[in-house]
This record gives structure tokens, C-alpha cells and sequence, in this order.
């Protein structure tokens, strides 16, 4: 897998336009992470650079920044510099080949300062397809999936960024919102920041405007779980949580489900959700804890000893593991182990002495980090070893492996990762109806029906079939368009007569032209 450094030195002479340079940070870390190739964070970045004594925004040498990527494990670095002049602004770039010590490649763009994002999409997109030759998307589609944002409001989120203290971001960002309510990089730092000050309910306020389409709504949605989770709303919790798990099965997510589910009644997924964050990090000691106090809580001491203990042997400090393990142990009358315990939790809290069974809070653990870098990093590694390995394969090879592995996906409910794989399928053979008809499937599962439309007319053009035909047929009729329905119902009675689609949805359409008549 190919990894880069965040832009190491974006420079100009002007240091009124200083935030540009930040800006483009900004934007290649978003954008260059849709790819197998992963950004290193800026956070990973700084500390590199304050080991190496060498200024955040410093103008360096090649030979300097490519120790800097040596130091990050990066095997490539994107740099820089910009001008302003006479109403044009310009960027010339380079892609810098770490592992190699050398230039790789380089990138001019230039236009006015107000498609300053747009300018620096094209940069990202030409990095992407200098290392992917069938990248799936021309510039402008590319472009397009980021959402255009008003350059003051741009300005503001990059300053708010670059504040180092929360009242000024939360000013800037405030700002940014004002100028542009849509722009959900600006929403979702606001709602981030109110969290952060344990400010639950107006941080799920900010939180709940970032959608599904949005790049942050993963990680806004574990914020939104937490809110709702410290708010005591266990139910919303839950659902916050487990919409994050069909494309991020993360450990602290399933910790997090399980714990919020653990207080809602009748609930029968607990152990499996907390058995899921065990088996992704079984050396975390909480989330045996949580497990050993959920059988607690249950009085099912015989597991709950089991994980107590299983907790207490990866942090030994735990002084309310040792407490619980105690009590586990008196009620299965194990009494010289249960004092020891006792014992034990007494010496690390004074204050265990006095607790009780009834007396003790709820003792939960939840996760309030949000990782993702680690399980994308994974993923990305085996989806750039998947290209490497099929990139000498015959096209025919390809598109079968791209589709497999797509409707893989499918199933899985991983949109995102269906799409990028039917879609590269699409870039070797744009007549695959099968690939045009699981991206129609994908668009209806997304709520975008007219999407859906369209992408079953391709697959209809490319291949007659009646599995298609039906697909539009349902379509229609869910936006209430019966005579486009009856047609596309007929049509694929004519191809395969015994179509059960197509047979219950003309039940349905009779049933209802019926009703309509009396």
C-alpha cells in the first residue's frame, strides 16, 4: 500500500495567504483518503516535526522532507508552493517518491482565487490517477462528490483549524456555518467541540445535521452516540452506534452498542456485540471488564468471574475489576480467592472497603476515542494488494474479480466499498449490466430513486432482462408512476413470463387500479 505525507510545505511570499497553505493540508488528507492510498495525519505529521526540531511551516529542502517521510514511514510526499498575482492564483506541485529518494511527478494548476477548492481537487485528483490508471472518476466527477463551499466560509474552517485554543475554533467555525449552513466540515467540528466541553445536548444538535453522504458522518455518528449515551438516551445511543457498523465494524463501536444496549431492557445482543470488540482487540482489558460486569449485573457470576478475571490479568491496577471478582467468587463460594480479591481492590482504592453490590454506579466503559485510521489503513493495504495482483490479469480476469467482489460488498451492505469496486469493473467495460444494475440497487438502498432509475436504463441498454425490467417497474411504482410500472411489468412478462417481481407487482397494480375505481 502506498502511503503519503500530508502537504509538508505549502509556501508563498504573501503571509496574508498563509491559511492557503493549510488549506491545501486540509483538503489533500480529505480527499486523497478516498483511495488506497492513506494520508498520514497532520497530528502524525507535527509530532515528526517537533522530534526533528523543525518549524511547522518551514520552506525545506527535497533532502529534508524526504526524512521527513522516511521519519513518518511514508512512502510519498505532496508539496508545494502557490502565488497570487493580478487576479490568478497558481500552484505548482510535486509528488516526491520517499522510498526512492527522488521526483516523482509534477502538477501546475492554476485559475481564479475563488476556485481555489476546485484547484486544489484537481491536484488530488492527478496524485490519484498517477498511481491508478482505471481511477474511476474525470475531474469534474471527482470534484463533485466534495460539495462546493463558499471560499470565506472555506477561509473560516481552515483558520478554525489552525486556532489553538477551542474558543477561537469554535468562533471560526461558527462563522463558517453562517456563511454557508451547509458546509458539514464546519458542522461537524462545531458539534465535536461541544462534546468536548460535555456540552451532550447542544453537541447533538450540530451532530444530527451531517447525513449519510457526508464524509464525517461515521465519525459524527459516534459522537452522536456518546451525546446520547451521557443524555441517558440509551435507545438513540444504540441506533447511533449500529449505523456506524455496516462500513467501520470497529472495536470501540461494538463496546460502545453493547454498553448502551446493556441498559435497555430485554436486549438480547450485548455479549455478542461485546464478544465482537474482544475478538478485534483482545488485549483491551475494558472490554473484558464490560463483559465480566454485564454477566455481574445479570447474577450469571460463573463468565462474569471468567472476563473479571481475564480484565484484571491485562491491567492489574483495576481496582473494581478486583472488587467484582470478589463478590463473584463469595457467591460461588470460592471464599479464600474472594478475599484475596477483596483484599486486592482494597489495596488499590481505600475506598473499596465501603462499597457495596447496591451502592455501586453504573460501571460501564465506554470508548470515547474514534479510530478509524487503523481499520481503513487495513482495508486499504488489501485493496491495493487486490490492484497489484490483478493489474497483469487479462481484462476479462479483472472485471470478474471487480464484480465478485462487489456484489461481496453488496451483501455486506458496504456501499461505498460496492461502488468503488462495480465502478472500477465500469472503467474496463462501461456496458456491464450487471455492474449498472447493482449500482441501481445500491441507489435505491440509499433513498435516491431517480439515481436508481437511471442506472437500470443503462443496465436495460447494455443487456434486455427481466430481473431489470421488474427493478424499474418497482421503482415506479414507489413514486406513484403506475402506467410507467405496468409498461416495464410487461416487458418483463414478455422475456420471462414466470417473473415473480414482476407477477406480485402486477397483483399489486391491479389491486390498486381496482380500489382506485370505486
Amino acid at each position: 500500500m502506498a502511503s503519503a505525507s500530508p502537504p509538508s510545505r505549502w509556501y508563498t511570499k504573501n503571509p496574508t495567504m498563509e491559511w492557503i497553505g493549510q488549506s491545501f493540508v486540509e483538503t489533500l488528507n480529505e480527499q486523497l483518503v478516498s483511495s488506497w492510498l492513506s494520508p498520514v495525519t497532520e497530528e502524525q505529521r507535527n509530532a515528526i516535526y517537533e522530534r526533528l526540531g523543525l518549524p511547522y511551516d518551514g520552506d525545506f529542502s527535497r533532502a529534508t522532507l524526504i526524512k521527513v517521510g522516511e521519519e513518518l514511514d511514508a512512502n510519498y510526499a505532496v508539496v508545494g508552493s502557490y502565488h497570487y498575482e493580478q487576479s490568478e492564483f497558481s500552484v505548482a506541485a510535486e509528488l516526491i517518491n520517499v522510498d526512492a529518494s527522488r521526483l516523482e511527478a509534477t502538477f501546475g494548476e492554476k485559475g481564479p482565487l475563488d476556485t481555489l477548492k476546485k484547484i486544489q481537487s484537481r491536484i488530488a485528483w492527478r496524485v490519484l490517477t498517477h498511481f491508478d490508471s482505471i481511477f474511476p472518476y474525470n475531474q469534474e466527477e471527482f470534484y463533485k462528490q466534495f460539495g462546493e463551499v463558499p471560499l470565506s466560509a472555506f477561509e473560516n474552517y481552515v483558520r478554525g483549524r489552525r486556532a489553538v485554543d477551542s474558543k477561537s475554533q469554535l468562533q471560526y467555525f461558527l462563522k463558517a456555518e453562517r456563511i454557508d449552513p451547509a458546509y458539514s466540515n464546519a458542522i461537524f467540528q462545531i458539534g465535536r467541540l461541544y462534546f468536548q466541553q460535555k456540552d451532550y445536548a447542544t453537541s447533538q444538535l450540530w451532530l444530527r445535521r451531517i447525513t449519510k453522504e457526508e464524509r464525517h458522518f461515521h465519525e459524527a455518528a459516534f459522537y452522536l452516540g456518546l451525546d446520547y449515551y451521557f443524555m441517558k438516551n440509551f435507545d438513540k445511543a444504540a441506533a447511533a452506534f449500529s449505523s456506524i457498523l455496516t462500513e467501520l465494524p470497529l472495536n470501540e463501536v461494538y463496546n460502545n452498542l453493547a454498553a448502551a444496549l446493556s441498559r435497555i431492557a430485554g436486549s438480547t445482543q450485548v455479549v455478542r456485540n461485546y464478544q465482537k470488540a474482544i475478538e478485534g482487540d483482545p488485549g483491551e482489558p475494558d472490554f473484558y471488564f464490560n463483559l465480566g460486569y454485564y454477566f455481574w449485573k445479570s447474577g450469571d457470576q460463573g463468565p462474569a468471574a471468567r472476563y473479571l478475571r481475564e480484565s484484571l490479568q491485562l491491567n492489574p491496577q483495576d481496582a473494581e475489576a478486583a472488587y467484582l471478582l470478589a463478590n463473584s467468587l463469595e457467591t460461588l463460594k470460592q471464599a479464600d480467592e474472594s478475599s484475596h480479591f477483596l483484599r486486592l481492590a482494597s489495596r488499590l482504592n481505600p475506598k473499596a472497603v465501603n462499597w457495596t453490590a447496591a451502592s455501586l454506579p453504573p460501571l460501564e466503559r465506554v470508548k470515547l476515542n474514534y479510530d478509524a485510521l487503523a481499520f481503513r489503513e487495513l482495508r486499504a493495504t488489501l485493496d491495493f494488494l487486490q490492484e497489484q495482483k490483478l493489474k497483469n490479469r487479462p481484462p476479462a480476469e479483472q472485471i470478474s474479480e471487480h464484480l465478485r467482489q462487489g456484489v461481496e460488498y453488496f451483501d455486506e451492505l458496504r456501499n461505498q466499498d460496492a461502488v468503488r469496486e462495480f465502478e472500477r469493473a465500469l472503467a474496463l467495460d462501461p456496458n456491464l449490466s450487471e455492474a449498472h444494475g447493482y449500482l441501481g440497487r445500491i441507489r435505491e438502498r440509499e433513498g435516491e430513486l431517480e439515481d436508481a432509475i437511471k442506472e437500470w436504463k443503462i443496465s436495460l441498454r447494455a443487456a434486455d432482462s427481466a430481473i431489470a425490467h421488474a427493478a424499474l417497474a418497482h421503482l415506479y411504482y414507489n413514486l406513484n408512476r403506475p402506467k410507467d410500472a405496468e409498461q416495464e411489468v410487461a416487458a418483463a412478462l414478455a422475456l420471462e413470463p414466470e417473473n415473480r417481481d414482476a407477477l406480485e407487482l402486477r397483483a399489486l397494480l391491479q389491486q390498486k387500479s381496482s380500489t382506485g375505481k370505486r
